[in-house]
């Protein structure tokens, strides 16, 4: 069953995708602030790094526009 506040104003359905992304043998996550971060060996160590993410994010440390995403320990330094 679908549930509405009276506040709604649409009729919409969101659909969650989940944050995990495979590509070959590597895996990524992507963040709220339209980033894809990664690569990392396996699902666990990207699970593990967006859980770090978020509390960095969530710190007040970091502004949420600052458009800057980290960096995986076996990533190419560019």
């Amino acid at each position: 069953m679908y549930y509405r506040r009276s506040s709604d104003r649409n009729t919409y359905h969101e659909f969650r995708i989940s944050r995990f992304i495979k590509e070959g043998e590597k895996w990524y996550f992507f963040t709220r602030e339209a980033t894809k971060e990664g690569p990392f060996g396996s699902r666990f160590d990207a699970e593990q790094r967006l859980a770090s993410y978020i509390k960095r994010m969530d710190s007040g440390f970091m502004p949420r526009d600052s458009k800057l995403s980290i960096q995986s320990p076996d990533s190419p330094r560019q």
